[in-house]
């Protein structure tokens, strides 16, 4: 009797501590104090990891101290009890050029929403700028460089090797006054609609 007694104190005492730390962490994330809330979170986390309140939180935290990376693991983690969840995970996605998972985390974020929702125009343009993303980013060639050489700076672009559908590139230099001169670069599209000149 007197060990169920002991231990059940213990697991009082235990669970008291465990809540007083929510509450601690809470009070730190409404007040913004978001690296103090990081660390309760991260602490409540070595004893639960697979808790979803923990894991949301922390992630948070993460999301407003720009630490993206850490914080998509976690808002991954939490589970499906969180519907902002993947409202965060689709602005997350999106910064990390991850379009696809983006789209799909604001649609499901807009599927829990009433048709006549205010924000509902804003998810949609966000919506549409991730499936430009998509596009764009098909468009995208990977430059591989196999070997490295030493060249002067105004023969620089002559060494790299790339498919001409993607344009032209050239570089000049250009004389801003009689003691400076600076590169200009210029690129033009493949239809020779567009040419982009880099800022001098």
């Amino acid at each position: 009797m007197k060990f169920k007694l002991i231990f059940f104190f213990l697991f009082y005492v235990i669970f008291l501590n465990a809540a007083r730390k929510v509450d601690g962490g809470e009070a730190f994330l409404n007040n913004k104090q978001y690296a103090k809330a990081r660390a309760v979170y991260q602490e409540l986390l070595r004893q639960k990891p697979n808790d979803g309140l923990y894991n949301f939180r922390f992630a948070r935290c993460c999301y407003e101290l720009n630490d993206m990376e850490t914080a998509i693991t976690h808002f991954e983690m939490c589970g499906n009890k969180f519907p902002q969840r993947d409202l965060y995970l689709g602005e997350l996605y999106f910064n990390t050029y991850r379009f696809d998972q983006s789209i799909m985390a604001y649609q499901t974020y807009m599927g829990g929403l009433k048709p006549d929702d205010a924000k509902l125009p804003e998810y949609q343009r966000k919506v549409k700028q991730a499936e430009a993303g998509v596009r764009l980013l098909a468009k995208v060639e990977d430059i591989a460089l196999i070997d490295s050489v030493v060249v002067d700076k105004f023969n620089f672009l002559k060494f790299f090797k790339y498919n001409t559908e993607l344009g032209s590139l050239k570089q000049e230099p250009l004389k801003i006054s009689s003691r400076r001169t600076v590169d200009k670069i210029t690129y033009t599209t493949q239809r020779k609609d567009r040419i982009y000149f880099s800022d001098s």
